[in-house]
């Protein structure tokens, strides 16, 4: 189904989320994101999961990508924002703890040497966190 995630960018650091995923039998770093549910826009979506996934409510998220990981056999657009803002008080109360482990602020240059390392390994992240980079190397050309 349909999908939104965030790329939340401090300064030079993004937020990721650390998962187990039982398809690696181990831990995936990822930028926070998930389904969106029904009545809910991929904006609000990515939001919401922000703040499950993390505590941290991002604000004024701006489109970022719009894609579609195959168009084979699965129908999942997929929306990917990204935001500068977040609100001032940390919301650890809304973790969902069952779906993650952890979460940290990561320099954007380090995320590269992750996706080539294998500590950032699926698509919805990958897609995400290059496509900010790319967005990033444009404004400052």
């Amino acid at each position: 189904g349909e999908r939104a995630g965030v790329v939340v960018v401090q300064g030079d650091a993004v937020l990721l989320v650390k998962q187990y995923r039982l398809l690696i039998n181990g831990i995936s770093w990822e930028i926070p994101g998930g389904k969106v549910d029904d009545g809910e826009t991929p904006e609000l979506a990515a939001v919401r999961e922000c703040l499950e996934e993390t505590g941290v409510r991002c604000l004024n998220p701006r489109p970022l990508l719009f894609y579609h990981p195959g168009l084979d056999m699965n129908h999942n657009p997929t929306h990917i924002f990204h935001s500068g803002e977040i609100a001032v008080d940390h919301q650890p109360q809304s973790i969902h703890t069952q779906e993650v482990s952890g979460w940290e602020w990561v320099p954007l240059a380090r995320c590269t040497g992750m996706i080539f390392g294998r500590q950032i390994m699926d698509s919805f992240s990958i897609v995400g966190l290059l496509a900010y980079q790319a967005l990033m190397d444009r404004a400052g050309s």
